[in-house]
């Protein structure tokens, strides 16, 4: 259904098939204060390398033919705003003429047809406004650590073992922040998923409620913690930002618990935003502007458009439903604290008081030092790539996280996984 590839497309950063990808060089990683180094010597099949190369030569013809035909500025007049529907009403209008089903449905139709994650990536991006599918695709910068998250998984190996004798179904329930779930896995918390599709964080929280796993929400999301909470009646964690006005923060957690959030998770490596160069060749901006150059995309995307301008304009619902999303947007860029330090951390933990995760560490020093102050949960994470470029990739740190914690500390990850 189109709600279930809605959910599947909120929940990944998905890009090239891994085997596509550059190769990887040898790496060294170094930290800041110590001599610490770590060599990669292994090379990955020249097939391999032939098929990167050739990955590579595509990529720059297109990125040169793009840049022939959709120029960043269309004819001088990009700056030039049409008209504001969603303030003329006209969703108002249009949310009665029964449209929807003819243009979701050649989607629906690829959607059943779909065989991995890569199929539906491009059955997102044929249906999404590019600047939105973008959004939701790029990393920072050059890409690099968007590109080494996927390519460290083509390095492990699945030693197998035989003759088990195990016996489907299987049953792969576990904990997560001391929660009963049937998965060992869940959609990490993403801002503005009414962007992406209308139901938004809505067909998230309905998927993982149907498969029993828990379901993260974003403090940035454009559904508010009340709803979700009579949409997910199981596990929740409330994902926070580190921001200025700890009014502000005291009051985000209190709706989280009012609302049924069992655990809370601060996302720590988001002190500032990451240089995201997709977004700024795009014009991104929340919601679009009703510009000639977003019109015509808009144009070129009828499901999506057809989606936006038949919905009520969104709003970052968990702060301040009253503020629509282009004026909040202003206000969060205000509120993040780049000085946000362990004594802040540590005010936090004693605020909320129950199971907490530190989202953003990649370095073993930093998850000792979360442990000592109170956090029960490492979160490894990178922030999927999209903010500093040339850091690791999470699944290449996770031994050292685990070792530095030690066999009985929770640890989540992500990051490159397909």
């Amino acid at each position: 259904s189109m709600m279930s590839s809605a959910a599947l497309t909120l929940v990944g950063r998905f890009d090239r098939i891994a085997s596509l990808l550059p190769k990887r060089p040898i790496r060294t990683q170094v930290r800041a204060g110590n001599d610490y180094h770590k060599h990669k010597p292994k090379n990955r099949p020249s097939s391999a390398l032939r098929r990167s190369q050739q990955f590579q030569t595509r990529a720059k013809a297109e990125t040169k033919l793009s840049k022939k035909v959709c120029p960043r500025k269309l004819g001088g007049f990009d700056h030039i705003m049409i008209f504001n529907p969603h303030k003329l009403g006209l969703h108002k209008v249009l949310q009665h003429i029964p449209l929807a089903a003819v243009f979701d449905a050649p989607y629906k139709r690829a959607v059943r047809k779909a065989v991995n994650i890569a199929d539906l990536r491009m059955i997102a991006k044929s249906r999404a406004h590019k600047m939105v599918f973008d959004y939701l695709d790029a990393g920072g910068d050059d890409e690099i650590s968007l590109r080494r998250g996927k390519d460290a998984y083509t390095e492990l190996e699945m030693h197998y073992k035989v003759l088990s004798g195990i016996k489907p179904p299987l049953d792969m329930s576990t904990k997560i922040f001391g929660q009963d779930v049937t998965l060992p896995f869940f959609g990490c918390p993403t801002a503005g998923n009414r962007m992406f599709h209308w139901e938004g964080e809505t067909a998230a929280a309905k998927a993982a409620e149907h498969h029993g796993t828990l379901y993260g929400l974003s403090s940035l999301a454009t559904t508010g913690i009340t709803e979700i909470g009579q949409i997910h009646n199981g596990p929740k964690v409330f994902q926070l930002y580190v921001w200025k006005d700890r009014e502000l923060v005291k009051d985000v957690i209190a709706k989280a618990k009012e609302g049924g959030f069992q655990a809370l998770a601060l996302t720590v490596d988001f002190t500032w935003y990451g240089n995201r160069e997709r977004d700024i060749r795009n014009d991104f901006s929340i919601p679009p502007k009703y510009n000639l150059k977003q019109t015509v995309e808009a144009i070129r995307k009828p499901a999506w458009t057809w989606d936006f301008l038949t919905h009520e304009p969104y709003t970052y619902a968990c702060i301040n439903t009253d503020v629509p999303a282009d004026s909040l947007a202003a206000f969060v860029n205000s509120q993040i604290a780049p000085e946000f330090g362990w004594k802040d951390a540590e005010w936090l933990l004693g605020e909320w008081n129950g199971p907490a995760a530190i989202k953003g560490v990649v370095r073993p020093d930093d998850a000792k030092k979360a442990v000592e102050i109170g956090f029960s949960t490492m979160w490894v994470s990178n922030h999927g790539s999209r903010q500093l470029d040339t850091s690791p990739a999470t699944i290449d740190v996770l031994p050292s996280i685990r070792e530095a914690v030690g066999p009985d500390v929770e640890i989540i990850m992500d990051g490159g996984v397909q």
